[in-house]
């Protein structure tokens, strides 16, 4: 049956609502693709999130029915990036994954926080997974795209695409498709990544392709430079069987120590 997804890759500034009002000029445009799913970026509400917080958590519920209204209007699923939001013990980043009747699905918070959002944030402690068009997905926020555990843990619960909505610097760009494709390989998943264009961009939409036997590389689609989205068809569904022998193969037995929360290991010398 397959899935095409739509990547946007927005302009951000330090004011919301023409912030706003351009991921909706933006979703429009999107729309002409007829898309089953669209994922938004980390941080696409404004340029500097810690410094706005309070105000951009205040617009929650304001974002989150202008989304609802696009996804109805598109008949897909929007998933709306990585939003400041605030719950009973503070800030958190999360992206609300918004189903084609404009009900939220669900919720997936950021759960590895870079060392300034700890500041600020707290962390996610679950991990989700959705299902869309007999599809199932998994949201990854930016830097927890660089553990493979979360991938692992929403392959072995049947996630056959990664959505990961990010905010990376011109300098991080290269290394976070790194990420992605090894995330893809590990576990024979097709992936998106939406990017904002401020220094950078880069936002992708990644496929496996079969080159000879069990060997697979990375097919990839990268957004122009500047504002830009970009709409690919997947067809995760074929990489279930090969997924499934992957994910047979694994000897948990051997992978103890990632259980061990009372264990920290440290290697090298003292």
């Amino acid at each position: 049956m397959g899935i095409r997804v739509a990547v946007i890759q927005p302009k951000t500034t330090n004011n919301f609502t023409k912030n706003l009002e351009n991921i909706k000029t933006l979703l429009n445009k999107v729309s002409p693709h007829e898309p089953d799913l669209v994922t938004l970026p980390e941080a696409w509400q404004h340029s500097n999130t810690l410094a706005a917080a309070n105000q951009l958590a205040e617009q929650e519920n304001l974002v989150l029915d202008i989304l609802a209204k696009q996804a109805q209007e598109m008949n897909a699923v929007i998933v709306g990036g990585g939003l400041v939001v605030h719950r009973g013990d503070g800030f958190r980043m999360a992206a609300p994954v918004i189903a084609p009747d404009g009900s939220v699905m669900g919720w997936q918070e950021k759960i590895h926080l870079h060392k300034s959002e700890q500041l600020l944030f707290k962390r996610g402690e679950s991990i989700q997974v959705f299902k869309h068009k007999d599809i199932c997905f998994g949201v990854q926020i930016c830097l927890d795209i660089a553990f493979p555990e979360i991938s692992r843990i929403m392959a072995l619960r049947g996630a056959e695409l990664i959505i990961n909505p990010s905010h990376m610097p011109s300098r991080a760009v290269e290394p976070w498709h790194d990420y992605m494709r090894a995330r893809c390989l590990e576990n024979r998943v097709t992936a998106a990544g939406a990017n904002v264009w401020t220094l950078a961009g880069g936002s992708v939409i990644m496929d496996l392709v079969k080159v000879g036997g069990t060997i697979y590389h990375v097919k990839e689609h990268v957004a122009q430079d500047g504002e830009a989205i970009i709409v690919g068809e997947l067809e995760p569904e074929k990489l279930r069987g090969p997924r499934l022998e992957r994910l047979a193969s694994r000897i948990p037995s051997i992978y103890s120590e990632l259980v061990d929360r009372g264990q920290t290991i440290f290697y090298g010398t003292e």
